[in-house]
């Protein structure tokens, strides 16, 4: 049953009885509670997932050389909020300047790639470690990757829950 369903359904029987209605309650509270805790762990479990896939698919694409699955997976306007924020007065609030810093982030990725080539994780083998909340839909990504000759790294970098699923943001925490 719905839990939204059940909480409707509490006020029309408690004017009946209210010893029933007062179960009634108790019932659809825990009910609604585990729920909370379940939805908050498989919540959780999603953000992990969705994190290290759009981690993966960015790998991909360098693997492949393909600027333009690279870019789909970025995130340049979350990075670009972040870039504003840390400047002050609210710069991050406006729509039109968070846009157009996209665009420049945008454009000097290509740029760069262009430049400097794909980064090389052909013999690379990546997975996500800890993700941790940083700050809104803006998330810490630990990636540990180990080179076919044993050496082993670990890269943290933003990743971030959008309306259009994750991205993987270019810019490095702060230490």
């Amino acid at each position: 049953m719905d839990n939204t369903n059940t909480l409707r359904m509490v006020p029309l029987l408690s004017s009946k009885n209210s010893s029933l209605s007062a179960v009634i309650v108790l019932s659809a509270t825990l009910m609604v509670s585990s729920c909370s805790t379940v939805s908050e762990e498989q919540l959780e479990k999603d953000r992990y997932t969705g994190a290290a896939e759009a981690m993966a698919l960015l790998i991909e694409a360098y693997r492949a050389k393909n600027i333009e699955a690279a870019v789909a997976v970025k995130g340049f306007k979350e990075e670009a909020k972040l870039m504003l924020r840390d400047l002050g007065d609210s710069f991050d609030q406006d729509p039109g300047l968070v846009i157009q810093a996209a665009e420049v982030l945008e454009l000097t990725y290509r740029h760069e790639i262009r430049e400097y080539g794909f980064p090389d994780f052909s013999e690379a083998s990546c997975e996500l470690g800890l993700l941790r909340h940083h700050q809104d839909n803006i998330f810490i990504a630990t990636e540990d990757c180990e080179s076919e000759s044993g050496f082993v790294s670990y890269f943290n970098t933003y990743v971030a829950e959008t309306e259009d699923g994750w991205k993987v943001l270019t810019r490095a925490p702060k230490k």
